[in-house]
């Protein structure tokens, strides 16, 4: 497999996992319910990108950078 090939399914993958945990907090009933599934959605959120890094890296692709658009604003 090549990374275009497996982009596009850790790119499902990830939308699937977040899809969920927002599912679960428009049914979420009291505020403490959805800041407990908020920060799950944080964290899963870390995973994620940790999971791309490893993706990039295994076809020696250098980490994503960031793009820092605030110093444009002054």
């Amino acid at each position: 497999m090549t990374y275009e090939e497996e982009l596009p399914i850790f790119i499902k993958m990830v939308q699937d996992e977040r899809e969920v945990i927002y599912a679960e907090m428009y049914k979420a009933k009291s505020y403490q319910e959805r800041a407990e599934l908020e920060q799950k959605l944080k964290k899963l959120e870390k995973e994620h990108y940790k999971k791309y890094c490893k993706l990039r890296e295994k076809y020696h692709l250098p980490p994503p950078t960031i793009i820092d658009n605030s110093k444009d604003l002054s």
